[in-house]
């Protein structure tokens, strides 16, 4: 992920904001009962939601 920053905020508070919204994508996510998982463009799992890892156990 990538962003380019523009305007006054100071950089903690776009730190902040960026894994604020991480955390909510990363419990939306988690919130599905179908197993997800997210890979990359070579097929390298980059993320998994709490059902597949229940289903991986």
């Amino acid at each position: 992920m990538s962003a380019v920053c523009s305007g006054t905020k100071p950089i903690s508070q776009v730190d902040a904001a960026l894994d604020a919204t991480q955390e909510f994508l990363a419990s939306c996510i988690d919130s599905l009962s179908s197993h997800i998982a997210v890979l990359d463009e070579d097929g390298v799992i980059l993320a998994v939601n709490g059902a597949w890892r229940r289903f991986a156990d």
